[in-house]
């Protein structure tokens, strides 16, 4: 990986970012889960590090388990393995996956629904 100071972040030049989840990974890295991929920081030297590989966009949380950085985006689900730098696909998010996971929440919360009003408070 190379490092990049700061305020020379030249693989994010002109682009601005917003950073949805961190995790402190170790006692050197802190992942940031951003719009645009994932931002690996270590706190030790001060720098970003760019990891030459091309990250999913829109990484909304992320999580360290067994050596895997596990990735979720708005597109699907992936892991990233830091020592070999490699990320794979897990499961891709579509329309109608998104729609069928909403189907069998949503309908049979519906169905408790009708079946026990809510109470006046929560009308």
């Amino acid at each position: 990986m190379t490092a990049i100071p700061p305020n020379r972040i030249s693989f994010l030049a002109n682009v601005a970012i917003r950073v949805f989840i961190a995790e402190v990974v170790d006692s050197t890295y802190l992942y940031l889960g951003a719009d645009n991929g994932l931002l690996i920081y270590n706190y030790r030297t001060d720098t970003y590090e760019e990891p030459g590989i091309d990250f999913p966009t829109d990484i909304r949380t992320l999580v360290m388990y067994d050596g895997l950085l596990w990735l979720g985006t708005l597109n699907g689900l992936y892991t990233y393995h830091p020592q070999t730098r490699e990320v794979s696909l897990i499961r891709q998010f579509t329309l109608l996956s998104i729609l069928q996971t909403i189907s069998f929440t949503l309908v049979p919360i519906m169905a408790v629904a009708a079946i026990h009003p809510l109470p006046d408070v929560l009308k």
